[in-house]
């Protein structure tokens, strides 16, 4: 084994796949007030958020290829990545 491999690697933190991050109602708030792109998922399938309701703990979103295709998921099933 190099001893250089070990201590040049010491440290540092390599992601080899893109974090996954479930959802909650203050976040999805957060994204749809946001001026950022942030990629978020429903069932694997991308989707902009249009309106979260708290207290349903609901959101109503609607596919990023077809904006007439709208649904309302429970925020828990959406996935920022």
């Amino acid at each position: 084994m190099f001893p250089w491999k070990h201590a040049h690697n010491e440290g540092v933190k390599v992601k080899t796949k893109k974090e996954i991050r479930q959802m909650n109602t203050q976040r999805a708030q957060e994204i749809l007030e946001s001026a950022q792109e942030i990629d978020v998922n429903y069932n694997g399938t991308p989707v902009w958020i249009q309106h979260v309701d708290k207290e349903a703990g609901t959101a109503r979103v609607f596919k990023s290829d077809n904006p007439e295709d709208e649904m309302t998921v429970p925020v828990d099933q959406l996935n920022e990545q």
